[in-house]
Order: structure tokens, then C-alpha cells, then sequence
């Protein structure tokens, strides 16, 4: 991963937010502190999408068919697909098929599990497992930083338990 990449991915608005304001807690921010708060934060997402947009990298918004042509480019493999009817919310609207993948990567041991929204039109969540060796202690900080959940497995062999969202930066892994 580059230097731009990780600094993008391991930003805390919230962090510099209450540095701003003086080292409250978020909780203690007044009304303007949390619409700047807020706004800042926006921001910085914008930002993000937008630089993972032009790496080819999985991000907020990605379409269905984006997100699915992405992920077999990295080598991963469809293991389940399936489609589901999900239930009109009022009278106005048709009923939406929606698509649930799981799709594993045959040599580096990971699985995406995801789904989509609003008739396959874009990616609704999803989830990336497996396991990522670091190739320096240097990048056993990095990846600390962008563990959803998981932890070290072995730490003289710099391997770490991954679980995170696939709505941003799949292919840090590669």
C-alpha cells in the first residue's frame, strides 16, 4: 500500500475534531462543533472515495456490477451467488430482487461475503475473512490501524486475523 493510500485509510476526523475543539470528547461539543464535526467527516469520506475510486479499489457507493467485476479481477471466485426477493416498503414501489455472493480467493485464504441494494444497483455490505501476513514489524502497525475486528495470530510470524467491511480498500491484502 502507498504512503497517500494509508494515510487516507488510517485518518480520524473524530480524533482531529476533538483535537480542534480543545481536546473535549466529542461528547461534550457543542451544537457548531458537532455540525463542523459532521462536516469535516464528510469531507474527509468524500476524499476517500474518491482516492480509492482511482486506485480500482472497492469504496462507499460502488455499484453492484463494479464491485463484482473488481473483486473476480483480484482473483477472487465465485463460491455462492443467489437471489432473493426483498418486500416492497409502501404501496408505490415493485417488490426488488436483490443478489448475495460469496466469493473466496483460491490462493491467499480470504472470502468475501456481500450483498446488494436497490435491485442489484449497488453494494449493500459485505465482509472480507482471512488472514494477512505482514512483511515487516513497520507494516504490523499499518494493519493494526485498519483491523475492523481480528488481531494477531502470531505475532513472531507477523499474521494477523482479518474481518472488515468490503465497502472500502479489499486489495490492501495483494
Amino acid at each position: 500500500m502507498n504512503k497517500q493510500t494509508e494515510k487516507i485509510l488510517t485518518h480520524d476526523s473524530l480524533y482531529e475534531s476533538e483535537k480542534a475543539f480543545g481536546d473535549k470528547h466529542w461528547s461534550q461539543f457543542s451544537k457548531l462543533e458537532q455540525g463542523l464535526s459532521l462536516l469535516k467527516f464528510i469531507d474527509d469520506n468524500q476524499k476517500k472515495k474518491v482516492h480509492l475510486e482511482s486506485i480500482g479499489d472497492t469504496h462507499y457507493g460502488i455499484k453492484w456490477d463494479n464491485f463484482l467485476e473488481l473483486i473476480k479481477q483480484h482473483g477472487f471466485v465465485e463460491g455462492l451467488k443467489y437471489d432473493w426477493l426483498t418486500p416492497k416498503y409502501n404501496d408505490n414501489e415493485d417488490d426488488r430482487i436483490e443478489e448475495a455472493i460469496l466469493y473466496y480467493h483460491p490462493t491467499k485464504g480470504l472470502i468475501i461475503w456481500a450483498t446488494s441494494y436497490g435491485n442489484k444497483d449497488h453494494i449493500n455490505g459485505g465482509n472480507l475473512y482471512g488472514e494477512i501476513k505482514a512483511n515487516s514489524k513497520e507494516d504490523c502497525k499499518t494493519i493494526w490501524k485498519w483491523l475492523s475486528t481480528g488481531g494477531c495470530i502470531d505475532s513472531e510470524l507477523m499474521v494477523y486475523e482479518k474481518h472488515s467491511k468490503t465497502l472500502e480498500r479489499v486489495y490492501l491484502v495483494n
